[in-house]
């Protein structure tokens, strides 16, 4: 990763600080996938989707190609 930064050039280095800049940790308010959930093995729904552990990333910034 470290060679990234010494030998990319600005664009793309640009590109990766302003995606990192800009994620976000989501958490979903209810799981939808068979396994994740003991409640989805009688139903179709989960309101207490791994009492928060289920996340994801999520990038809030600018498309690319406006960078």
């Amino acid at each position: 990763m470290s060679s990234f930064w010494t030998d990319a050039d600005e664009r793309h280095q640009k590109i990766a600080r302003t995606f990192y800049e800009n994620i976000e940790y989501t958490y979903p308010s209810r799981v939808t996938s068979r396994g994740m959930c003991p409640c989805l093995d009688y139903t179709h729904w989960c309101g207490f989707p791994l009492e928060g552990k289920a996340e994801y990333i999520e990038y809030t910034g600018p498309r690319v190609t406006n960078i």
